[in-house]
């Protein structure tokens, strides 16, 4: 029987790395120290059909079991349970940010039914929201202004002047029984915008767009208007005539 083993990099885990051993169509996955807290059980048939269960706790480990087969699938019993050719389903508890999430034989397509098959069962309770009260956000504009700019040379396109409105605002971020959260963020629009070529992947981007604005935390409108030439010669840059 066919056996091997491999690291593997999981964001879950303090240590960033763990350990997969694979005994045929079994696998193992192993991680110390993980982040957060989670148990649950999962049928996928991206690639035949997989069985898992895996369990987290947290600053201690988590590991993965995984069984891939659809010989069990020929089995009409077992067809019927997992509902066959209809997606794949998940049955789990979790725990993290700062939200518990609980799932019943959920079905991947989360509108409506599977197929004709029942969606299953979906709830997330919010421990920060029930604690202190969800969040409400508002805006309060400050100042507003116009400024002059020149976008440099490179990448295939010449030097350019622009004219763009800045607006100062103060973005406000509360819950009632907590603390307010509030800091200053500038826009930047410029009509027409500045163009830079698509990134050419896929049929929709391969035409040349614009950057017409830029929202960010910034001190003052010579930054914001800083970060707007930032993010267009990086486009230029990465995506060139």
């Amino acid at each position: 029987m066919h056996q091997h083993y491999s690291l593997e990099k999981s964001c879950n885990s303090f240590f960033g790395t763990g350990i997969r051993y694979w005994l045929g169509r079994l696998s193992i996955e192993a991680y110390p120290f993980t982040k957060s807290f989670g148990i649950e059980f999962n049928i996928n048939d991206d690639f035949g059909y997989t069985f898992s269960f895996n369990m987290s706790l947290p600053f201690l480990f988590s590991f993965y079991i995984n069984y891939n087969s659809d010989y069990l699938l020929k089995k009409g019993w077992i067809r019927k349970i997992v509902g066959y050719k209809y997606g794949n389903r998940r049955t789990g508890l979790r725990i993290h940010h700062w939200t518990i999430w609980t799932e019943f034989w959920l079905g991947e397509d989360n509108c409506g039914t599977i197929g004709n098959k029942w969606r299953g069962i979906e709830n997330a309770f919010h421990i920060d929201d029930f604690f202190l009260g969800r969040i409400k956000y508002d805006k309060k504009e400050i100042e507003t202004g116009e400024v002059d700019f020149t976008v440099p040379e490179g990448y295939g396109y010449k030097e350019k002047d622009y004219t763009g409105k800045w607006k100062k605002e103060l973005f406000i971020r509360k819950r009632p029984r907590w603390f307010i959260d509030s800091n200053i963020r500038y826009d930047l629009e410029v009509e027409n915008g500045v163009p830079y070529t698509g990134k050419g992947t896929t049929g929709y981007n391969c035409e040349e767009g614009a950057c017409h604005s830029l929202s960010s935390p910034c001190k003052n409108e010579k930054e914001i208007v800083q970060k707007f030439i930032d993010s267009v010669m990086y486009n230029r840059k990465n995506y060139p005539l």
